[in-house]
């Protein structure tokens, strides 16, 4: 198949209708259709300024957002009309329906004087640290720390969180580190993942893809039956279920002789029959077609 915007021979992961061999070339078809649309479109006036703009969308009007907000202001104001400040009584154009007042100060002033409660209190005498005891001034009379640092630190040594100190050497790379759990045997999670591997070495060796078929070496997980995400992912649209989701105790008890009979089946016929399987069987039958893959018996 030709990618569409770029010329270049691909072939495509999936079944879908692909038309571009990478995201990039769908991305640049993409903006290229929207700078086409864009200059495509006729330019117009501003209704308040008068000035002239190409519009992002056939429903923009102002030509910008600074013009925008003005006529809404306007608007406001001719629906409402003028009202006289809360505070000073001088006559102002409110930009809003629920505006009460001129300017920020006339507001302030006003809740400093109806409402005292509001007023910020006498600065509290400063205390000590509960944690590390240096001398601080509290922002309420609940705070017992200087910096969330200090509260950090007192709830782990309250709970016993970080105690544990001790020197070890890595058993991979042989790096000293400071290690603080007890059970702790490597200096990082490389190192880990490194043991793991070696530990599960059999696990690890070269198999084929469940869906493409391709051979390839697990670096990460032991049970990794896909050589990339993508083969993943067309597998589960394809047949709709995870294979790892398919365990032996979910199909327990089913004949099968009758699930391999069924497999056997030309396509037309097996698609046919499908009804007549329990939902046991049809796990099962799953889980034989992917032994079967795997076997290149099909």
């Amino acid at each position: 198949m030709i990618c569409v915007q770029c010329g270049k021979d691909f072939s495509p992961v999936s079944g879908h209708n692909t038309r571009y061999c990478s995201e990039r070339c769908a991305a640049d078809a993409r903006n290229a259709r929207r700078r086409a649309r864009r200059e495509a479109r006729e330019p117009r006036k501003c209704e308040l300024c008068g000035k002239e703009f190409v519009p992002r969308d056939k429903r923009m009007r102002y030509c910008s957002v600074k013009c925008r907000r003005r006529a809404s202001e306007l608007a406001c104001a001719a629906k409402i009309g003028d009202r006289v400040c809360a505070q000073c009584g001088a006559t102002f154009t409110p930009n809003r329906i629920r505006a009460r007042f001129c300017s920020l100060e006339c507001k302030h002033a006003w809740w400093a004087a109806h409402r005292p409660d509001r007023k910020r209190s006498e600065p509290l005498e400063p205390r000590k640290c509960a944690h590390c005891g240096r001398e601080f001034a509290p922002r309420d009379g609940r705070q017992r720390f200087c910096s969330p640092r200090c509260q950090h630190r007192a709830w782990d040594a309250a709970h016993g969180v970080g105690q544990f100190r001790e020197e070890r050497v890595c058993v991979v790379c042989g790096k000293p580190f400071t290690a603080t759990r007890p059970d702790r045997k490597y200096c990082c999670a490389n190192c880990a993942a490194a043991a793991y591997r070696a530990r599960n070495k059999a696990e690890f060796e070269p198999r084929a893809c469940l869906w493409c078929g391709t051979m390839f070496t697990p670096t990460h997980h032991a049970k990794a039956q896909f050589c990339s995400s993508n083969c993943r992912r067309s597998y589960r649209y394809r047949h709709g279920v995870n294979p790892g989701t398919i365990s032996p105790r979910r199909t327990g008890g089913v004949d099968r002789a009758k699930v391999d009979a069924y497999l056997r089946l030309p396509d037309d016929e097996r698609y046919a029959r499908r009804a007549e399987l329990t939902q046991a069987e049809r796990l099962l039958a799953m889980r034989i077609w992917n032994e079967w893959h795997l076997r290149e018996e099909w």
